[in-house]
């Protein structure tokens, strides 16, 4: 199973599970780099309140908002206890030794939640600064690389923003395909899906995308034409709904034809359940013709 991490950035959206919402001020992290506390305030100026919450009270996190299990009453009438155990405040307010640089998150695997790297502003630029060459002096941060070494942090809005850029611009890839597909991205993954028409349309779009600045992995949940009728008759087939009839799919980006011949409505039926429920099917439409071969024919002779 692949790591993954998700920024937890200063000065985002805090929602309670009463739908109330406060703000991120600053994490508590230990000698391991562990996301322990949580400082969450609420209010401005001199009314503005803070509370320290476990990590552990958040559900999930994003570069917008996280997501806590807790209301914001028991947050901040301090029902919930945050971790005791030392730990080293992470904010805006850190002192650091990189003149011109403060911090504005880090990025945490969704796992351990153990912070991988901080975030840092420095001359116009989000940087992904590991946490490895970071140490601590006092309370003074010190980065152990020089800035035109490190990688720039490229938010999740940014990333599908380019690939989009790539994919609207490309000439192999018709309007028609271009209006099936999607595209987004959470913690630098890029999740691309939708329909194309060839398998090497499928392929180009992958690569296009692949390439864009920011990413750390590429999840496609493409379809090609060709393959979504082998997926449907692989489902027909494992159902052995062709050991009594002869069904073959015929796809359209995503919009399915079944034609063939089945011996009764409900075979059709169980058919064309099956093939609305493979990934990538947008709409199943049944040309199935219902009778066997034998019995048509008859038909047919009767009627001359």
């Amino acid at each position: 199973m692949l790591e993954r991490s998700a920024p937890l950035i200063l000065g985002s959206r805090v929602v309670f599970s009463d739908g109330a919402n406060a703000q991120l001020s600053a994490v508590e992290v230990d000698e391991s780099w562990e996301i322990l506390n949580l400082v969450v305030s609420k209010g401005l100026f001199r009314w503005k309140q803070r509370v320290r919450l476990p990590f552990t009270a958040a559900s999930d996190w994003s570069e917008s908002a996280i997501d806590l299990t807790c209301t914001r009453s028991e947050a901040f009438s301090r029902e919930i206890p945050p971790v005791a155990a030392p730990s080293r405040p992470i904010s805006n307010e850190t002192p650091m030794a990189l003149a011109g640089s403060n911090i504005s998150g880090a990025l945490v695997n969704t796992q351990t939640r153990r912070a991988s790297s901080l975030i840092v502003q420095f001359r116009g630029k989000q940087l992904k600064v590991p946490t490895s060459d970071l140490t601590f002096e006092g309370k003074t941060l010190r980065i152990n690389v020089q800035p035109e070494a490190l990688e720039e942090h490229r938010t999740d809005e940014a990333i599908a923003a380019d690939a989009w850029q790539l994919l609207r611009n490309d000439r192999v890839i018709m309007p028609d395909e271009l209006g099936g597909l999607e595209v987004s991205s959470a913690g630098g993954v890029l999740n691309l899906a939708g329909n194309v028409r060839r398998k090497s349309t499928k392929e180009r779009a992958e690569a296009l995308v692949s390439g864009v600045a920011g990413i750390t992995e590429l999840r496609s949940r493409l379809k090609d034409d060709l393959q979504l009728e082998l997926d449907i008759a692989a489902q027909l087939n494992g159902a052995s709904i062709q050991r009594v009839a002869a069904i073959y799919p015929r796809s359209s980006l995503g919009d399915v034809i079944l034609f063939g011949r089945a011996p009764t409505a409900e075979v059709t039926e169980d058919a064309t359940k099956l093939a609305a429920g493979v990934d990538g099917v947008l709409r199943v439409t049944s040309r199935v013709e219902i009778g066997s071969e034998s019995s048509a024919r008859m038909h047919s002779a009767a009627v001359s």
